[in-house]
């Protein structure tokens, strides 16, 4: 497990429906660029904001307000970073950075470029390179090693003058997709997402093809279709500014579905640490928690001062653990306040411990004074008739495997522990890696996935 903290989410889908919250490399594998991507948002994200709204908005593009000084450095197809770097296309932006599909003019290869916000820090290269020293020179064991394998390894780091400031660079191996991505829509079969479990849904990207640096920026397009650009205009019509591109370039995403992905192709590439810290050097409230709010540990909401630490993270794998074999999410934040979200964690788990419950002034819109939902039929259904509605039920319809009754007694008795409300409760790294699911179904399939 990363000896690091995690505490940021996927980098976002490309063209999303709302406006993305946080940024992906991606890079296309067979189809062409569509439009079927995250519905999440964010408070004070999403295309309505007309109080701040200089630039018409644009489906799938960053928020063009985040061109001003101290903000993004504007990119367009063709820009040449650092007498290196080609911008070929556009990979996916976040509230930090952009990213880009940039071909090494040098080494005659793609990258994956993330060019930051003017003046900023990239803490996340202190991060992947304190990562890489911490790699054996040598091992026999197939799983630290495919571990070790999933850092990306730090190709460049320079920085870029422009209109809005100067900007940190750095380069990466490009990956394919995101599991999240593959993942909407469509079910893993049962042997991948077993064998997937030790991932960030959203964090986790399907490694690229080798073949890939073979193709020619022409035979790329050829192969995968030109970037797409949409026209910049202002609301009040002037005319734009010089540091803001003319056109926004819409992110290239072109990735597998889940069923399609075997058990030989989930070997993962993590991304985005951006947010980590180590505990044992640095300290964080859990109220900075910058999961999204339905997989935020309820601890940020009932004890914000309180240290965040590993038990957080175990709390979020669960959260990944479940996505990866159901269709429904076990928690949705999706256009409803935090309260709600709350609620949907007492329905599914059981009651909060006794002093949040008293302290959750809201929790009478919910509940009754015994306890009892009153959403009726809003009510979300309690862990195990979640998994027989949301996982059962879709893998056999389509038929990509069932648990079988032991299977599923092993999966949810670990997922309740990984989900208790308490911090304390909650199983360590190694805890995990030693229980009965983990030991007699997952590892078994995550070792073949690796050999």
């Amino acid at each position: 497990m990363r000896s690091f903290k995690t505490l940021t989410h996927s980098w976002k889908t490309p063209r999303a429906i709302h406006p993305p919250k946080s940024s992906q490399i991606a890079l296309p594998s067979r189809t062409r660029r569509h439009s079927l991507h995250s519905c999440a948002i964010t408070p004070g994200q999403g295309p309505a904001q007309a109080h701040r709204d200089q630039y018409h908005w644009i489906d799938g593009a960053e928020s063009l307000e985040k061109y001003t000084r101290g903000g993004y450095h504007p990119v367009m197809i063709g820009d040449v970073l650092n007498k290196r770097y080609q911008i070929v296309d556009k990979l996916g932006h976040g509230g930090y950075s952009t990213v880009w599909l940039a071909r090494d003019t040098q080494q005659e290869l793609y990258v994956a470029l993330k060019v930051g916000i003017s003046d900023s820090r990239l803490h996340e290269t202190a991060v992947l390179k304190r990562l890489s020293d911490l790699k054996p020179r040598t091992s026999s064991d197939l799983v630290t090693s495919s571990g070790h394998d999933a850092i990306p390894r730090l190709l460049d780091e320079f920085t870029v003058r422009g209109p809005n400031g100067t900007h940190p660079c750095y380069a990466t191996t490009p990956a394919q997709c995101s599991l999240s991505d593959a993942s909407r829509h469509s079910l893993f079969r049962l042997e991948v997402a077993k064998g997937s479990i030790y991932i960030h849904l959203g964090n986790a990207m399907l490694k690229s093809p080798s073949s890939l640096n073979s193709l020619s920026v022409e035979q790329l397009y050829e192969k995968y279709g030109r970037p797409e650009t949409v026209a910049v205009s202002r609301v009040d019509g002037a005319p734009l500014p010089h540091n803001i591109p003319e056109k926004a370039v819409l992110p290239l995403y072109l990735g597998k579905k889940a069923h399609s992905i075997s058990l030989a192709e989930t070997r993962l590439i993590l991304a985005d640490f951006g947010e980590a810290f180590a505990p044992a050097s640095s300290t964080r409230p859990c109220q900075d928690c910058r999961s999204p709010l339905a997989a935020r540990p309820p601890e940020g909401r009932f004890e914000p001062p309180s240290p965040l630490s590993f038990s957080a993270d175990i709390r979020c794998l669960a959260i990944t653990m479940w996505k990866l074999v159901a269709m429904k999410p076990l928690f949705s934040d999706e256009f409803i306040p935090p309260d709600a979200v709350v609620a949907q964690q007492v329905d599914v788990l059981g009651p909060l411990p006794h002093p949040w419950w008293r302290r959750w002034q809201q929790r009478h819109q919910f509940f009754d004074e015994d306890g009892n939902s009153t959403q009726g039929e809003y009510a979300s259904p309690p862990l195990g008739e979640a998994f027989d509605a949301w996982v059962q039920k879709y893998r056999k319809e389509f038929n990509v495997g069932v648990f079988s009754q032991g299977e599923k007694t092993a999966f949810l008795q670990l997922l309740r522990q990984m989900l208790s409300f308490d911090p304390k409760d909650r199983p360590t790294a190694a805890e995990v890696l030693e229980s009965d699911w983990v030991v007699e179904w997952a590892r078994p399939d995550f070792e073949r996935s690796i050999k």
